[in-house]
């Protein structure tokens, strides 16, 4: 019970939120619900500091937050709808699904038709929650191919949305390697907290 979970609910109801989920209405076992809280763990905690297993890390973040201040609740609902409304522009309906090679017989790759794939929910979540909206559309075509070569030519990041997927070293891999995409593309940004003082 707290803020936090009366939140969790009311943003799992966002519109953007909804159709990238395929949902219509709110879903009878909550698992709209548990992604929001995914999100709000990651943002929270970062992935530098996820423990397996994700079970005890999202219990963590209801605990920790429950009583989440006034402040801090309005950025984490804007955080949120920063990102749902910046991956619908760039995904539509593909978002946190596999994109698949094509085969020498047909050399054409295709999307994953239904399968929902959590661990690209937890990384393009993460990764545009604090982005800027403008810098990031005038790049949507460049951020969707680079996730696309991931998907289809990186076998370490293939292997790590794909196999062990709540594993640290799963976690870690894709986060870092798809951080570090985004950041080749859009250049690191501005919002990041500073590790230390510009006299140091």
């Amino acid at each position: 019970r707290g803020k936090l979970n009366i939140a969790l609910r009311e943003m799992s109801l966002d519109p953007d939120f909804m159709h990238l989920c395929g949902l219509r209405t709110q879903d009878k076992r909550m698992r709209d619900v548990e992604l929001v809280l995914r999100f709000c763990a990651f943002y929270h905690k970062t992935y530098l500091n996820y423990k397996a297993p994700i079970r005890t890390f999202l219990n963590s973040e209801a605990q920790e937050k429950k009583d989440i201040s006034d402040k801090d609740l309005a950025e984490l609902k804007a955080a949120f709808k920063n990102a749902c409304q910046i991956i619908r522009s760039i995904f539509d309906k593909n978002a946190f699904k596999r994109y698949y090679k094509g085969k020498p017989e047909d050399p054409n790759g295709y999307w994953e038709p239904k399968k929902f794939n959590v661990s690209l929910y937890d990384i393009l979540m993460y990764s545009f929650a604090k982005e800027d909206k403008n810098k990031v559309f005038q790049n949507l075509d460049s951020i969707k191919e680079a996730l696309i070569h991931l998907m289809t030519e990186d076998q370490s990041f293939i292997d790590s949305i794909e196999l062990s997927t709540s594993s640290v070293q799963a976690v870690t891999v894709r986060f870092d390697k798809w951080r570090s995409t985004l950041q080749g593309i859009l250049g690191v940004g501005q919002k990041e907290p500073r590790c230390f003082s510009y006299k140091l």
